[in-house]
């Protein structure tokens, strides 16, 4: 499914793979355009977000006709601790009602306002109810570089490790620059057997980099294999006397046991990092980019006005129209998470300091207090202001 390509900082974009399977010979390209997740009214509406950037498009998603039809709730609360008291109660019952909160998701559009919820959570103290904020690791970009060149001794031969690591760098991964050195060499493949700084002109200072790290990086690979010794390699990416690596060490040693070899490490790690914690006792409250690839019965997508999605655009390689769209894909693929029900909720009032700090476009300048909170007044996320067949509860 293309429209699940949400990574655009990492350059994954639906169009690349249409462009791929048109331009590659030999290359195949099939749409499945059905869903064995969600039920039929959850697909109904998430349809509709894609429709909005293509009205013409008929490859929408379908769910198979023995899906139930479940439920879809949008709700529009005057002010946050309101929707959030919503969703905590509506949580309170699937539980008393005999749903594993392992079944249940919270997704909200930034970090801030996922734990913004987790803490009102904390101060209600709902019976029955525990929420934790769960998240995929974050690495210092020294410590994704030392784990690229971790990764390159396990598998010397990937040619996307190798790629991911000349570029890591640079905000742009260095595109076009690698484009050129294609041009001049070939393919990908030779360009890193073979471009050296030597071959750029005086003129091509970020040619010159790129082909720094190549040469780097092939001297790093002549030099060390998977067959070399663990603690050796360990200590020599993630020294125990380097205070920002060294927990990256204490964790690899922690996964090694007795026969271990730098690729099964490696593929342990990964697997580790994949996997987010879920436990029977939790209900998860995430972000819909690290909730990709997992489902739960029952999703509740909170703080859904404008700002919060579509939110502030920080990448420079893509344009605002491309990021509103895949703002819209996020959101496609959030309403995609739940499998029975998706209630979906935003408030009119929010917090003066959290809608000047996501540069949220407030519908009247002047802000009230309410219940002692100075809070701003907000309007809803444009992608939901008309969908056929939303009624808002209030």
């Amino acid at each position: 499914d293309p429209d699940q390509s949400i990574y655009s900082f990492k350059f994954a974009h639906p169009q690349g793979m249409d462009d791929y399977s048109t331009s590659q010979s030999g290359v195949e390209s099939y749409t499945i355009p059905f869903t064995a997740r969600s039920a039929k009214k959850i697909v109904y509406f998430a349809n509709q977000l894609l429709s909005q950037q293509d009205p013409t498009r008929i490859d929408l998603l379908q769910p198979i006709t023995t899906q139930i039809d479940g439920e879809v709730k949008f709700v529009k609360k005057y002010s946050q601790p309101e929707e959030f008291d919503t969703v905590i109660e509506s949580v309170r019952e699937l539980i008393v009602n005999g749903e594993s909160p392992s079944n249940i998701m919270i997704l909200a559009p930034r970090r801030g306002l996922a734990k913004k919820f987790i803490e009102h959570s904390e101060e209600r103290e709902p019976e029955n109810v525990k929420f934790q904020f769960v998240s995929k690791i974050e690495f210092s970009l020294n410590e994704q570089e030392r784990i690229l060149l971790l990764s390159l001794i396990a598998n010397p031969n990937s040619i996307l490790h190798k790629r991911s690591y000349i570029g890591m760098t640079d905000p742009t991964h260095f595109s076009k620059e690698i484009n050129k050195l294609k041009s001049v060499y070939g393919s990908l493949e030779e360009v890193l057997a073979q471009a050296k700084k030597e071959d750029c002109r005086p003129v091509e200072k970020r040619k010159q980099q790129v082909c720094e790290r190549i040469t780097f990086l092939r001297e790093f690979l002549l030099a060390h294999n998977s067959e070399q010794g663990l603690a050796v390699v360990l200590e020599e990416l993630f020294p125990i006397d380097n205070e920002e690596l060294k927990s990256m060490n204490s964790l690899l040693q922690d996964l090694t046991e007795e026969g271990d070899s730098v690729k099964t490490v490696y593929a342990k790690f990964v697997d580790y990092v994949r996997a987010l914690p879920e436990t029977d006792s939790i209900v998860r409250v995430m972000t819909p980019l690290s909730s990709k690839g997992l489902e739960a019965n029952h999703v509740f997508i909170i703080g859904c006005n404008q700002g919060n999605i579509p939110g502030t655009r920080t990448l420079e390689h893509i344009t605002d129209h491309e990021h509103v769209q895949e703002q819209r894909r996020i959101l496609y693929v959030t309403f995609t998470r739940a499998i029975k029900t998706l209630t979906v909720s935003w408030s009119r009032y929010i917090p003066f300091e959290q809608a000047l700090g996501h540069n949220t476009a407030r519908v009247s300048s002047v802000p009230r207090r309410i219940n002692g909170v100075l809070m701003s007044e907000v309007g809803i996320c444009e992608f939901l202001e008309d969908l056929n067949g939303a009624v808002w509860i209030t």
